[in-house]
């Protein structure tokens, strides 16, 4: 049901000339800090689905998976945001993406 509600609100922004410049699954996962394992309290993201359902339409969007970091909420600034570097990198490759755009 969230991914038809993306792709809805993805085609309404388009139908008002908003342009989508990228699209975010936040809290996607986590990586154990004891064992390195990936997982999804939330399930598997279907954002491969969202891309392929508005690329008809959208062309070529970014698509970002942010983990769950649980420093993030204390990290204020962007040295602090540094200090998480999953959270970091990403965040980076988005803003990136979106000043290209």
């Amino acid at each position: 049901l969230a991914t038809v509600d993306v792709v809805r609100g993805i085609r309404m922004l388009e139908r008002l000339q908003v342009p989508v410049l990228a699209l975010v699954e936040n809290m996607a996962r986590t990586e154990c800090n004891d064992c390195g394992a990936v997982h999804y309290p939330f399930g598997q993201g279907h954002i491969s689905d969202v891309l392929a359902s508005i690329s008809k339409t959208s062309g070529s969007v970014p698509a970002f998976s942010l983990p769950i970091v649980p420093d993030a909420g204390t990290a204020t600034t962007l040295a602090a945001a540094e200090r998480t570097p999953v959270l970091a990198s990403e965040m980076d490759r988005l803003i990136d993406s979106i000043m290209r755009s």
